[in-house]
């Protein structure tokens, strides 16, 4: 029969707990558990004394000193300067490329009047041909004339003067007044700027005799349809009756004269000052040179003598070449195809009011039908120009006080001026 446990009785507060006894089969409870422990300390601690003895038998390591190194700056020795040998560049010789062969330059478009075909179709209209008369060109010249020739003036070349130069201008115009003095029609020579302006006469070319008549009722320059060559000597002839007439000749239709006051301003003279010049025909025969050459002309003084004389003078041009001549309404379609390859190098184109001086290479191969056109332009345009209107109204007024006014019908004439160049009315 169990015996049932004993039942335990709780603890009173005021008494102790009881130690708790460790439990049977418990290594702590095991004596050779202790006897290990201790012996197992004692050879902990003897390792530990043999260490230390160990560390405190070795010796202190000596301290290693680092030694400082002074640096010494090093020595420098100064040795001379040897410049290098300049170095020398071989430079190869260029190569020379062989010269292009140059591009043709296309010439600027220029009307010219030295065309073989003018002279090699022209007919001589006078049956009369003499033979020309120009100066010695290896004669000594006069001191005048030298110093003439000496002023160069062309349109190419002009010769420059300021227009504030008053004593320049003073000394060129004795110099030119001195070469005209000077001017014998047997021995004069050719201007060496005559060729420039206003022209060379294409050669060859016949000199001629011509006659011409000249209304004696019209007060005014005549053309006379010839022309002469630079230098060469013309001679006039008029009949004994009309000594008295004080009929002129003259050569050029430029009558300007740059160096007086009315040019001032024009500091660039593109031909020679004065290159016209005039002779009275006061006698049966008179001779009379230009050495720059020009159209000629017969000038008709306005007196009523000449007007109740007679209707028409005749005159002799002894030694001119023909000259492009049209005149409105008298030339024909025939006359004006032969007569525009004339060879003198200025023209005249004539209408009933206006005569217009030409350089002669603008009209070689103009028609007759434009010939005419142009003149009758010409015509219209003076018709209704204010300066017409003008000049009529100042005929009438002196009219109203002089009735026997004579009416000269006066045509104007127009010519391009080589200095302005523009077209000028004289």
């Amino acid at each position: 029969m169990a015996v049932p446990p004993s039942k335990r009785q709780p603890l009173r507060p005021s008494a102790r707990p009881p130690k708790e006894q460790p439990e049977e089969g418990s290594f702590l409870s095991n004596p050779l558990f202790w006897v290990l422990f201790a012996f197992l300390g004692l050879v902990a601690a003897y390792l530990l004394q043999q260490r230390l003895s160990e560390l405190n038998q070795r010796p202190t390591p000596a301290v290693e000193v680092t030694p400082v190194v002074v640096e010494k700056p090093p020595v420098v020795v100064e040795t001379p300067k040897v410049e290098p040998p300049p170095v020398v560049v071989v430079t190869p010789p260029p190569v020379v490329e062989p010269p292009k062969p140059p591009e043709p330059v296309k010439p600027p478009v220029v009307v010219t009047e030295e065309l073989p075909k003018f002279n090699r179709f022209y007919k001589t209209v006078s049956n009369r041909i003499v033979q020309a008369h120009l100066g010695d060109a290896k004669a000594p010249l006069k001191k005048e004339i030298k110093a003439g020739h000496e002023l160069r003036a062309s349109p190419s070349a002009p010769f420059h003067v300021a227009s504030g130069d008053g004593a320049k201008r003073a000394a060129l115009r004795k110099t030119v007044q001195e070469f005209w003095a000077k001017i014998d029609p047997d021995h004069c020579v050719p201007h060496p700027d005559a060729d420039a302006f206003p022209g060379k006469v294409l050669e060859p070319a016949d000199r001629v005799i011509t006659a011409v008549s000249i209304p004696v009722n019209r007060s005014r320059w005549h053309s006379t349809g010839t022309y002469a060559a630079p230098g060469e000597r013309i001679t006039f002839r008029i009949p004994a009756g009309d000594i008295g007439m004080g009929l002129v000749a003259r050569i050029g239709c430029h009558n300007d004269d740059i160096t007086s006051d009315f040019a001032i301003k024009r500091e660039d003279w593109h031909r020679f000052p004065v290159i016209t010049n005039t002779i009275a025909l006061n006698k049966r025969v008179v001779e009379l040179a230009n050495p720059f050459g020009g159209p000629i002309y017969i000038e008709m003084p306005g007196n009523d003598k000449n007007g109740k004389s007679r209707d028409q003078v005749r005159i002799e041009i002894v030694g001119a070449v023909e000259a492009p001549n049209f005149t409105l309404g008298k030339t024909t379609r025939a006359e004006w195809e032969n007569s525009r390859l004339a060879p003198a190098p200025w023209a005249e184109m004539i209408c009933d009011k206006m005569v217009v001086s030409v350089p002669s290479k603008h009209i070689r191969e103009l028609s007759y039908a434009d010939a005419s056109e142009l003149m009758k332009t010409w015509t219209e345009a003076w018709r209704r120009s204010p300066a017409r209107s003008s000049a009529t109204a100042t005929a009438r007024t002196w009219r109203r006080w002089r009735p026997r006014w004579p009416s000269t019908r006066r045509p104007t004439r127009t010519r391009p001026s080589i200095c302005s160049r523009n077209t000028t009315t004289r």
